[in-house]
């Protein structure tokens, strides 16, 4: 089975990126990156998430970090 998790920024700031996250546009969780240590915060759970989702797109977008990015899109799928 094919899981595709969108993910978009939604803010940025010069301390952090926010971004929402799902499997599509109807339900969506909510997480932010500090920008300095790539710490992730979920800030809206995706509903009936029990971690899945979330901590797929989190690591996500901690690989982007990694690399100094902070896209306006980007996906993690499998």
């Amino acid at each position: 089975m094919a899981i595709y998790i969108l993910i978009e920024k939604v803010s940025e700031d010069s301390n952090y990126a926010e971004y929402t996250f799902g499997l599509n546009e109807n339900a969506l969780g909510k997480m932010r990156i500090e920008k300095q240590t790539g710490k992730i915060f979920i800030t809206e759970e995706f509903p009936d998430d029990n971690g899945f989702v979330s901590q797929r797109a989190g690591r996500k977008i901690f690989l982007h970090w990694e690399n100094g990015e902070f896209p306006d899109k980007t996906c993690w799928a499998s």
